[in-house]
């Protein structure tokens, strides 16, 4: 855990121990306290880097001045107008002069080794076009530091399906996740200023598409700090449904896009040393689009399978993935597929007219839920685990129909 900044006696100085390819990017509006803290944990990496750009995104507090306390590592510039997060970090992007680009977050915590830990896939692999690691979750405590709740994000089964799928269900690359080749980040236009949020999402999945990553091992990169409400252009302030229905539109947006320009066979890479059948390719766009709710295309690429005629027996890798579909709500909380009753009803009628259909519906009604439900309920996770006992009451039916 960070010292206080209060207690910072003088700044880093040029001669400490700089890792010279790594430029790191905060933008920040507003927030002069969380800056102290995030700027003084960067400041003690056990290799530093070669510059810090705090990008001041139109701040009318003490930013500037707590930006001043860390030079000469920390480089500060500000926007003519408040203009957002992309605009901000593609401001910093035109300077930075490290050959690595980390794009971190104003209100959290790096760890000590996180920019040791990034950089090493980097040097390492001169044809990466970025590294990414994982962060444990904190909130901020009553005194205004922040505190580690002791839980870490997760990173999804990669290794079977490759970077880009699991990416396009649930955004295991955001925050501060990543570290970038610099020249790949400008390569493929830095961060889109249309996104007001999502940004990251929409950075991520350019890049995986645009160029190969690795994943950093060892511990956590950041503490990452847990905030109940976000907020927007002008300082406002969303919370709740809003909140999560602003980021919904923005991911809908980034996911229809993909699919737009991309050729379906390039969603997964080789299964089991093999290239992925059509009906499993189908599936796992369908679980892409159930993770987004939009359960129409979810439905569309079910009729797909059916009109495939392909009646084999599921293989593993659509047992798991009807499991992910079925089993895994949305992180938006705006309901899922077993809470819309059209999408059920024509999921049952597709089971019905497809003997493809019922196996993938019939195997997440029967697929060991107990089992999966106990799992979630030991991961702290009860509304994950009530949600795999709904799924076998709501289609189970159908494990007793012809």
């Amino acid at each position: 855990m960070p010292s206080d900044p209060a207690r910072v006696e003088s700044p880093v100085g040029p001669t400490a121990r700089h890792a010279a390819r790594v430029s790191v990017i905060v933008p920040t509006h507003q927030r002069a306290a969380m800056l102290a803290q995030c700027l003084e944990a960067l400041s003690r990496q056990t290799i530093l880097p070669r510059e810090i750009l705090v990008v001041d995104d139109g701040s009318t507090d003490d930013t500037p001045a707590v930006a001043a306390r860390y030079a000469p590592l920390v480089r500060y510039i500000r926007t003519e107008t408040q203009s957002g997060k992309s605009v901000a970090v593609n401001l910093a992007l035109e300077a930075a002069q490290g050959d690595f680009v980390w794009v971190f977050d104003d209100d959290d915590v790096a760890l000590p080794t996180a920019i040791a830990q990034l950089q090493a896939p980097l040097v390492a692999d001169d044809s990466l076009g970025f590294s990414f690691g994982h962060f444990t979750f904190a909130i901020s405590a009553p005194d205004g530091t922040i505190k580690s709740r002791e839980i870490d994000s997760l990173v999804p089964d990669i290794d079977e399906r490759g970077l880009l799928a699991p990416l396009l269900e649930v955004n295991y690359l955001g925050g501060a996740r990543m570290m970038f080749r610099a020249s790949a980040l400008r390569a493929i236009g830095g961060f889109d200023k249309v996104y007001l949020r999502s940004q990251d999402f929409d950075v991520a999945v350019r890049m995986t598409r645009a160029y190969q990553g690795a994943r950093a091992p060892g511990a956590p990169l950041y503490l990452y700090r847990v905030h109940l409400s976000a907020r927007t252009s002008g300082d406002r302030v969303t919370t709740g449904a809003q909140l999560e229905h602003r980021w919904l539109e923005y991911d809908r947006r980034i996911v229809t896009e993909v699919f737009a320009t991309m050729p379906l066979d390039q969603l997964l890479p080789r299964i089991d040393g093999r290239s992925a059948t059509q009906r499993e390719l189908l599936l796992q766009r369908a679980g892409i689009f159930a993770s987004k709710v939009m359960f129409e295309e979810m439905l569309a690429d079910f009729r797909q399978i059916a009109a495939l005629n392909d009646n084999s027996p599921l293989t593993a890798f659509e047992r798991r993935q009807a499991e992910r579909l079925f089993y895994f709500s949305p992180m938006y909380e705006l309901g899922d597929v077993i809470d819309d009753l059209s999408t059920v009803a024509e999921l049952k009628a597709l089971s019905m007219q497809s003997t493809a259909v019922r196996h993938i519906v019939r195997h997440a009604a029967t697929a060991a839920p107990l089992r999966s439900a106990a799992m979630m309920l030991q991961q702290r996770k009860p509304r994950r685990s009530w949600r795999i006992f709904r799924t076998a009451l709501v289609f189970g039916p159908l494990s007793k129909s012809a």
